[in-house]
């Protein structure tokens, strides 16, 4: 941690959580403190509020950060027309799977549901195996039998990677984008913790693939205009279809002008 003490945390804690100051404001609060030390040769926790900033943006993150890299085809294109991806460039977002895992490992919610080496376990008879979480199964097994033969891994620790992936979906505020996301998880947390998530399974990389659909928006159009799209004759209301007096039409000839919903109209 970046911080010294538990004054220069509570102080941080203080100006940028509980009470948010003005960067202006903390400045002046910080000098009004360094005149009171003054005297004894001392200083407040911080000189400012870029030194407060800096030692905040210093915190460790607890989460593994996004990184982003761009790839795009560079092969031989044909002759004629082709497929359009050959000259789109596409943003592939990811995270350090290596840090990941070491998350998940030192993550101490999973410290009596976490199984560190193969096993087999068979009933009381010893006739019948049973078969649980991912560790009990004959693959780990065996991986284990393969690393104790290298004398340099013996006593290792092996940590099976599982990964996975599924296309979705998502329609708000992203113009329908199609993400490919690929999740990790790791063969020694119990089957029931990475069912319920509890952070045992990771989004590690995003492939975003954009769609571009055209759609009619609503029409903008006054009361006159309305009239002539809607084919009704004047005094006639074009989204209640009644007639109306003309009182009626000037005292809401404003709120006509509002955004006039298409797919309304042609019902009528």
């Amino acid at each position: 941690m970046p911080f010294h003490n538990c004054t220069e945390f509570k102080t941080a804690d203080f100006f940028y959580t509980q009470n948010p100051t003005p960067a202006q404001k903390i400045d002046v609060h910080l000098a009004l403190w360094a005149s009171t030390l003054l005297k004894h040769g001392d200083a407040p926790p911080f000189a400012d509020h870029q030194d407060l900033y800096a030692t905040i943006d210093a915190i460790p993150l607890g989460e593994v950060k996004w990184e982003c890299f761009s790839c795009s085809y560079t092969g031989e294109k044909p002759e004629g027309s082709y497929p359009p991806w050959m000259d789109s460039t596409f943003d592939v977002w990811y995270r350090d799977p290596h840090q990941v895992v070491r998350n998940m490992l030192a993550n101490p919610d999973f410290a009596h549901e976490m199984d560190f080496r193969p096993y087999q376990e068979y009933s009381t008879s010893g006739e019948e195996r049973h078969y649980r979480d991912f560790m009990s199964a004959d693959w780990a097994w065996d991986q284990a039998d393969i690393i104790s033969k290298d004398p340099d891994t013996i006593g290792a620790t092996f940590v099976p990677v599982i990964l996975g992936s599924d296309k979705a979906t998502v329609s708000v505020g992203t113009r329908n984008n199609e993400y490919y996301p690929l999740y990790l998880s790791i063969g020694n947390v119990h089957n029931n913790v990475r069912r319920v998530h509890r952070n045992a399974v990771a989004v590690i990389d995003f492939l975003v693939m954009p769609k571009i659909i055209y759609g009619l928006v609503p029409y903008i159009a006054d009361y006159e205009e309305q009239v002539l799209l809607a084919c009704i004759v004047r005094r006639w209301c074009p989204m209640l279809a009644r007639f109306l007096d003309v009182k009626h039409i000037q005292k809401n000839l404003l709120v006509w002008g509002h955004i006039w919903n298409c797919g309304t109209s042609l019902e009528l």
